[in-house]
């Protein structure tokens, strides 16, 4: 989600400096609101609907394997079948935050926001309940404000609300004046945005696109709440200017209406106001196209598709460089008695499991199972003498899922996915009333005698791994047809090509766990 919530920052960003530049169009003041408004949601949405759209298809380990009973009988394995692990989160240990505290910082800032975001909204609540209520306008309350102030405007839930100040009454044209534009702002739904965008301003309070989208948005309001009053039933610009000039020196010196509020002079300043007055007075453009404002707002949100599926092919493309896997396998290959090799075909399935959030996950989804069984196979491995680069080995055929069975006929299980007859083979009892396949001890002490077993023949941990992936007859038939042991050979003239790359791709996984942060 982090990668989601920075895109929506960006686009923000983009989408108002878009916003502004259609400022030169002409357009009326309702149609720039709509404008801003469809981009602002736009800015948000797109980063949440990417999270649905289909990514690269992440394959489940192992691609096929083969397993061979100690008679020589080669047997074929299926793909594993398990559920993808959706939302699965990063293990605490991971140092999975690329700028130590920055995100501890930024959910404090949000934190603090909203507390104080929540303590505005009761105190709107509190205040406007509080005031009497005249009226009643369908589901408008009008209230009456003791005092001085400025006429202003609130959605309260399930109540809206219309606040004049007592001293508007003794002058009645300017009563009549102040209610229909506060009556506008409801109509325009300004006293629902003002809350959404108050509250991205926190969520985004350290970037100066969200506040500036704050500003803008209630300077449109205020302008297209002048543009369909002006000149309308009888209300010249000279009217509704001296109005508003009278409601502005109101508030002179006045505490400011409650936060999560609208208004024709709440907030307004010097240079807003001369600008609203200005604009009263110009003579008023012809009507533009409607089709103007669709044009302007399809050209900019499409630049934030555009800009939204490049920044999405960033994140997917978080590959690792041939020399960066290089160094990785080096530094592994120093302290294991596993050649730990890097050609492309291993660089690829590296890259699949971390070059995008969905490999990541899922490879993220096994490390947060693996300590359930964690320190059972590591004494086990230290038992038999063992690299303990084949902790990888449970995580890439099963990833640590004890209960994981692949479809029939083969029906492999456990975390070690052996097939009923190898399990047989190596004194584990599977039958219609148990299957010891589902003991996590005696399974892994089964592997252990396999590996061992494998070893003994091939002496070469790479042809060891594939001889447990398809036979061992199958794997020195291949050897004996084409007179050599070199295991990445054989691996191309396989049926089951990529499962030692896979197997390799995850100890270096296992041993640079950083990979897998988002």
């Amino acid at each position: 989600m982090i990668a989601a919530y920075l895109l929506a920052s960006l686009l923000l960003a983009v989408g108002y400096l878009g916003v502004r530049a259609a400022a030169a169009l002409p357009l009326a003041h309702a149609q720039r609101l709509r404008l801003a408004r469809a981009v602002f949601a736009g800015a948000l949405a797109l980063p949440l609907l990417l999270q649905f759209l289909p990514a690269p298809r992440i394959p489940q380990p192992p691609v096929q394997v083969w397993s061979g009973d100690v008679r020589g009988r080669a047997e074929p394995w299926v793909l594993v079948s398990l559920p993808p692990a959706l939302g699965a989160p990063a293990l605490p240990h991971l140092p999975s935050d690329p700028l130590p505290g920055a995100r501890t910082l930024l959910a404090l800032g949000i934190a603090a926001g909203l507390a104080v975001f929540l303590a505005h909204e009761r105190r709107l609540r509190r205040v406007v309940g509080a005031l009497p209520r005249l009226k009643r306008l369908g589901r408008i309350s009008l209230r009456v404000s003791p005092g001085l102030g400025s006429p202003y405007s609130a959605h309260t839930g399930r109540e809206l609300h219309v606040v004049l100040p007592e001293q508007i009454f003794f002058h009645p044209s300017d009563l009549r004046i102040a209610l229909r534009h506060e009556l506008q702002h409801h109509r325009q739904l300004d006293t629902l945005w003002v809350h959404g965008v108050e509250l991205v301003r926190i969520l985004f309070f350290w970037n100066p696109a969200a506040q500036a989208w704050a500003r803008l948005t209630e300077e449109l309001q205020e302008f297209a709440c002048d543009e369909a009053l002006v000149g309308r039933r009888n209300l010249t610009a000279q009217a509704y200017g001296r109005c508003l000039l009278r409601a502005a020196e109101s508030i002179v010196g006045l505490s400011p209406a409650p936060a999560g509020t609208t208004g024709m002079a709440a907030r307004v300043h010097g240079h807003l106001l001369k600008r609203r007055i200005e604009q009263m007075l110009r003579q008023r453009n012809p009507r533009p196209s409607r089709w103007l404002p669709l044009f302007a707002g399809s050209v900019v949100l499409l630049s934030m598709v555009s800009l939204a599926q490049a920044s999405r092919g960033l994140v997917l493309d978080r590959r690792v460089t041939m020399e960066q896997a290089q160094e990785m396998a080096r530094r592994i290959s120093e302290a294991s008695d596993i050649p730990i090799t890097i050609n492309e075909s291993v660089l690829e399935r590296l890259n699949r499991y971390v070059g995008t959030p969905e490999g990541r996950r899922q490879v993220r989804a096994g490390l947060d199972r693996m300590p359930r069984f964690q320190s059972l196979v590591e004494a086990k491995l230290a038992e038999y003498g063992f690299p303990a680069e084949l902790l990888a080995i449970p995580l890439f055929e099963s990833g640590f899922r004890n209960e994981a069975i692949s479809p029939p006929p083969y029906r492999a299980a456990g975390i070690w996915q052996f097939v009923p007859q190898t399990a047989r083979n190596y004194r584990l009892r599977v039958d219609g009333s148990k299957d010891e396949r589902f003991n996590p001890e005696k399974e892994t002490d089964a592997a252990m005698r396999y590996y061992r077993d494998l070893f003994v023949k091939f002496g070469d941990w790479r042809l060891v791994l594939k001889a447990y992936n398809e036979g061992e007859r199958r794997v020195q038939d291949l050897m004996d047809r084409y007179h050599t042991r070199d295991a990445w050979k054989l691996e191309k003239l396989s049926t089951t090509e990529g499962y030692l790359s896979g197997a390799m791709a995850m100890m270096i996984i296992l041993k640079n766990p950083s990979l897998l942060a988002d």
